[in-house]
């Protein structure tokens, strides 16, 4: 797709989303005269502050200062990205626009077929089940583990054994068996012949987060004689919509109840999802027939702070376990972990104990490298004590040098040290060595491999100053006079400084649609503004002008350093008169620059004096 195509399909599901209509089916708006308002989704309050302008379509908070327009809502509200919150707007208003960049719209029609083929097919596995007097077997397992009550909600289906039932029913639906086979669900035999790859199976619909089918688990019932031939599940092979690495069952109904908690449970099946939903956890999901991924670890980050595995008591949960908490901590996600009683799972547990039995052990869930130390130290019990330290040392430092922050890393090692009966800074200097190793290796990868460079980062001050006239517009006034977008060192902060000069104390104007004709940098970090929770500015001892102040003098400062550099490298290159003045020029922007270090109101005249820098 173009990018004129692609701003194009943006225009059109913008046209098509009403941003009262969209706010309104999350959270309840009451009119005021031209305006609508509401209690907040995005922070606690008890007098409304989120106010909804029908004529700009935008909505802003002037509580907690969140603003935006249909799009930045979807994505704060549900934790995606701007690509996502297109997708969840264009399903809404029934628009089928492949928005994925470079993606031939050969191909974006055969995905539209590919969803609405596996929606159809999921429909017929319901009849089925329903109606099918093949399925008389597959309602009565359902009834006797007391799982009816969930089919409604997880569209849950049959297969019938007799493949020429599935033929029929696509003929009829003038549905080509080619197309069943690219969606997963019906194969070939050796001599030919289409058979349904499911047949005799529960079905499970494999659903995205936002409601789309995108394949199948098939389970076999009790007493199948193919039990002892093949596995008791069967997942549709991977596919253009199908990739197991990237896809949580149960995530279209756990989402929700995932942002208003910022926690998740994570199963290891189907039917422990659905008995977990059941019983009140709405916030449980399971990978799909596979380990824990980092593209999981990714999906979960963006409605949650906190995972809870929940494992079978056995050698193979405890792998899971070791494979998976790594995984969180490089994501960020804070881990624990709850170990089920020997021959139960959530489904058992719940039947047997009841929820709040669960609830409890949830409660005490193990933290996640306590889990780590523990596992690690079993796993060498039969050596010395001081052999299993070290070797489970290892593993944990491994893990830990791998957290994204210094305050998460040092969580991380407390736990350890506590399970290891080490010292914390023992194991801070061993990650230390740890990493350096790392950066080592990293700098001698391929040139094509490296890591981008300090320039391509955003200075902290420049981001910060954006942070703070997005919470405070009038902030723009004081930056004004002594701050131009010249100054800025990052290009996309440059760009969307002119755009806040454009608006200055403008509280209802809609930055992220000022930049959709920007590049993408430009419209990324338009819409982390808009989208990002940020709390450096939340105190009431320091008033926003005085931080402007100083996010500004941190600016003007690093421009003044970089312009004093430069004089000094053509000083040095310089000769006669020519050396002379630049000398000169050098000592006074020197005492600038040392004045400007002492201060607002001591910089202040100076700024005023360097506008040409």
């Amino acid at each position: 797709m173009s990018e004129a195509d692609f701003k194009s399909q943006i225009e059109k599901i913008r046209d098509a989303s009403d941003v009262v209509d969209i706010i309104g089916s999350y959270i309840t708006l009451n009119r005021k005269g031209p305006h609508y308002e509401a209690l907040c989704p995005f922070h606690k309050e008890k007098t409304p502050s989120f106010k909804v302008n029908p004529n700009r379509q935008s909505f802003y908070c002037f509580g907690c200062h969140t603003g935006g327009d249909v799009f930045s809502f979807v994505q704060k509200y549900e934790g995606v990205d701007f690509l996502h919150a297109a997708r969840v707007l264009a399903q809404r208003a029934g628009l089928r626009i492949e928005l994925t960049p470079g993606v031939s719209d050969h191909d974006a029609r055969e995905k539209d077929k590919l969803l609405s083929v596996s929606q159809a097919v999921a429909g017929y596995y319901r009849n089925a089940l329903l109606k099918s007097p093949q399925a008389q077997p597959a309602r009565d397992y359902l009834n006797q583990r007391h799982l009816t009550p969930a089919l409604e909600l997880f569209q849950i289906g049959y297969s019938p054994l007799q493949s020429d039932d599935m033929i029929r029913w696509a003929r009829g639906a003038d549905i080509a068996l080619e197309l069943l086979e690219m969606a997963g669900v019906m194969a070939r035999g050796e001599k030919g012949d289409w058979y349904d790859r499911f047949r005799g199976r529960l079905m499970f619909p494999v659903l995205d987060d936002i409601g789309q089918v995108l394949g199948f688990s098939g389970r076999l019932l009790p007493g199948d004689p193919r039990e002892n031939r093949t596995g008791k599940y069967v997942n549709s092979p991977e596919t253009p919509l199908f990739r197991k690495s990237r896809i949580l069952y149960g995530m279209h109904l756990a989402k929700k109840p995932m942002l208003d908690r910022r926690s998740a449970i994570l199963c290891e099946g189907q039917i422990d999802v659905i008995r977990c939903h059941l019983a009140g956890f709405s916030h449980a999901v399971a990978a799909q027939g596979t380990a824990i991924t980092e593209d999981h670890a990714r999906i979960l980050r963006r409605s949650a702070d906190d995972i809870t595995l929940v494992l079978d008591g056995d050698t193979a949960g405890s792998e899971a376990g070791l494979r998976s908490i790594p995984i969180f901590i490089q994501a960020g996600l804070v881990s624990h972990v709850v170990t089920m009683p020997p021959g139960s799972d959530p489904d058992s547990f719940l039947q047997e104990q009841g929820a709040e039995a669960l609830a409890t052990l949830l409660t005490e869930a193990e933290p996640g490298m306590a889990f780590l130390c523990r596992i690690h130290l079993e796993r060498n019990r039969d050596m010395p004590r001081e052999t299993a330290v070290i070797r489970a040392a290892k593993e944990v430092i491994a893990a830990a040098s791998k957290a994204p922050s210094s305050v998460f890393q040092e969580h991380l090692l407390t736990q350890a040290a506590a399970a290891l009966g080490l010292t914390r800074d023992a194991l801070r200097r061993d990650v230390i060595h740890a990493q350096s190793r790392d950066q080592q290796r990293q700098a001698h990868r391929a040139p094509e491999e490296a890591p981008a460079t300090p320039s391509a980062r955003i200075p902290p001050s420049e981001m910060q100053l954006l942070e703070l006239m997005v919470h405070f517009p009038h902030c723009v006034d004081e930056a004004a006079p002594f701050l131009q977008p010249e100054h800025f060192h990052h290009p996309a902060c440059a760009d969307l400084y002119r755009k806040f000069l454009q608006h200055p104390g403008d509280e209802d104007w809609d930055l992220v649609r000022e930049c959709i004709e920007e590049p993408d940098p430009v419209k990324t970090l338009a819409v982390r503004l808009i989208t990002e929770e940020h709390h450096l500015f939340d105190t009431e001892e320091v008033q926003p002008h005085e931080i402007a102040q100083d996010l500004i003098l941190s600016i003007r400062l690093k421009d003044m350093e970089s312009h004093l550099r430069r004089l000094q490298d053509r000083r040095k290159q310089a000769e006669g008169q020519e050396k002379a003045k630049l000398t000169e020029a050098c000592l006074v922007l020197r005492s600038d620059v040392e004045t400007v270090r002492q201060g607002w109101e001591k910089a202040r005249p100076i700024l005023e004096l360097h506008d040409e820098f």
